[in-house]
């Protein structure tokens, strides 16, 4: 693991490797399954500087992801062995900059990604500065360590895109929050895109997480093509309470 700087690693770096469970029809990791490491590898680093969920929760911070973006220079795929390094890169204004490095067994980059989060309270669920995390914990910025994927800015979207289906949140979608999971969102990309994936191969997404999604609750999944970008498709998810996602990716033909 990376040398401690302070009382809090700079950077964190765990092994993996592609299951069975994580790999889709043609064995390439799932979306859904880079955003799962992720997740896992973020709170493996926080946990390194004492600063678990339960340990933020009980000091009146939480984490929420409010934005991703990744680009996928190569798919993993199945049995495939991987390291997973990340680091806070930046804040800016309120929001918490972390970026993650996919790298595989000789070394190379496959995947890498962006992400952005808000801190709030969890008991009055204010917006907290991301000063206050600063000055609480030992936390070490690196502006300068970035990646290929682009910041998640905020999507535009046409309106009318035409709606393709309609997805049920059911109790195995949702997490300790009782909302559908911000990983499973990525899928829904794939599983809504105009076309199928038959032929194609994942290059690459953004997803803004808007509002959450309950238990029973219908998502009505708009899609189309994004006439800015080729091989480019445009997302929104809405429920009763209004919109619950926003999302892009990217794909190329199978070779």
């Amino acid at each position: 693991m990376s040398e401690f700087v302070g009382g809090y690693p700079p950077q964190y770096t765990m092994p993996g490797h592609v299951g069975t469970f994580d790999g889709d029809q043609h064995r390439h990791l799932k979306p859904s399954s880079i955003l799962k490491y992720q997740q896992e590898v973020g709170e493996l680093h926080l946990s390194g500087g004492n600063m678990s969920y339960a340990q933020l929760y009980d000091n009146g911070l939480v984490f929420v992801l409010s934005r991703t973006s990744c680009k996928i220079y190569r798919p993993l795929t199945l049995e495939e062995r991987f390291s997973l390094t990340t680091w806070h890169r930046e804040n800016k204004g309120a929001q918490f900059i972390r970026c993650y490095r996919f790298t595989d067994a000789k070394g190379e980059t496959a995947v890498e990604s962006v992400t952005t989060f808000a801190m709030i309270d969890p008991h009055t669920h204010r917006v907290l500065r991301p000063k206050v995390f600063f000055e609480k914990y030992d936390i070490h910025m690196q502006p300068l360590e970035s990646v290929g994927a682009s910041d998640p800015g905020k999507l535009i979207l046409p309106d009318g895109l035409p709606q393709v289906g309609v997805r049920t949140v059911r109790y195995s979608d949702t997490d300790y929050n009782g909302h559908l999971n911000n990983t499973v969102y990525a899928d829904l990309l794939t599983d809504f895109i105009p076309g199928s994936m038959d032929g194609r191969v994942l290059t690459g997404y953004q997803i803004s997480f808007l509002k959450e999604a309950l238990e029973g609750e219908e998502i009505a999944i708009h899609a189309g093509a994004d006439e800015s970008g080729e091989n480019a498709f445009l997302f929104r998810g809405v429920t009763q309470r209004g919109i619950c996602f926003e999302g892009r990716c990217t794909v190329e033909e199978s070779k």
